[in-house]
């Protein structure tokens, strides 16, 4: 089904890449001969923004998702925005692997499909997984951080450096700010190397990258026009590996939604940054630059009209 459900409630949203759509359709048959809705968005080709909100409507409305996973969903943006929207709405996941591609590794705990199903088996096992009345949200496999000493070193220096540039950006001395991003840039290049999959890690090279851009464009951005660029994409990219780890990630959120923000996705960022600032007050942390870019956004959604 394609277009927007309206007030039609779904059983099942089918996040896929497009070039996996062949098997998504399939996917959707199948469920439809045990009489399952299920929404496939099928356009071939999708522009910026991550969540149209036909999108966002049709995963709230959809009691699970099916998320067909292959080396093609695995660099989708759009899967990616796709599956933490779910995770965060608290829908079940149920994943049709296609390929050998390791799944998210918070997604590693959940029901697995493979090809090699039979139809009526799978026909049986995506009925039970979807209507069941134990059906429960998925659950993200718990993480716990361990860093070296050597770790811990590179990364306070990394997060001072960073806020030390941060704070320096408004004084706009470009030639002192340029050496400083050029070194953290090595440091930062360094750490990826070293310890490639390290969430904190890449947390920083994703706000590393957001630096980057901010340092490059400032005075677009204070004009209020935000450019496209791939420094954009590749931070995204980090956020998006670090909450594949560990979606509960409160800084990865909000990163990801400020990134979101120069994209101008602003119901996409809307969303991530308010999961975040959920997320802190639930350790009881008042997260203020979160707080701050929601404002933002409710702004630029809705900017206060001129009298004439």
């Amino acid at each position: 089904m394609n277009g927007q459900p309206q007030n039609m409630h779904m059983d099942v949203f089918i996040s896929h890449s497009s070039k996996d759509l062949k098997t998504a359709e399939r996917v959707q048959k199948l469920l439809s001969a045990v009489h399952l809705e299920a929404w496939l968005d099928t356009y071939q080709i999708r522009l910026g923004v991550l969540l149209r909100k036909e999108l966002q409507t049709a995963i709230r409305k959809s009691k699970s998702l099916v998320l067909i996973w292959s080396r093609h969903a695995a660099h989708s943006r759009w899967v990616a925005a796709e599956i933490l929207t779910a995770f965060h709405l608290k829908r079940p996941i149920i994943c049709y692997s296609c390929d050998e591609t390791p799944l998210p590794y918070f997604l590693q705990n959940s029901v697995f499909l493979t090809p090699k199903v039979p139809s009526k088996t799978m026909e049986a096992m995506l009925l039970r997984s979807i209507t069941s009345k134990q059906r429960k949200a998925t659950v993200a496999i718990p993480v716990r951080e361990s860093h070296s000493d050597e770790q811990l070193a590179v990364i306070g220096s990394l997060t001072e450096g960073q806020e030390r540039l941060f704070n320096s950006m408004k004084d706009r001395k470009t030639k002192e700010l340029t050496t400083m991003q050029k070194a953290l840039d090595n440091m930062q290049q360094t750490a990826l190397k070293q310890w490639p999959k390290d969430a904190t890690i890449l947390n920083l090279a994703g706000y590393h990258y957001k630096n980057a851009y901010m340092l490059k464009y400032w005075d677009d951005l204070q004009a209020g026009l935000p450019p496209k660029d791939k420094l954009l994409e590749k931070a995204e990219r980090y956020f998006f590996d670090a909450l594949f780890g560990n979606p509960l990630d409160a800084s990865a959120l909000n990163g990801l939604g400020s990134i979101l923000i120069y994209e101008r996705d602003y119901e996409a960022a809307a969303f991530f940054i308010r999961k975040a600032i959920a997320l802190a007050a639930k350790e009881g942390i008042d997260y203020t630059a979160a707080k701050h870019d929601l404002a933002q956004i409710i702004w630029l959604l809705d900017p206060p009209k001129v009298a004439r």
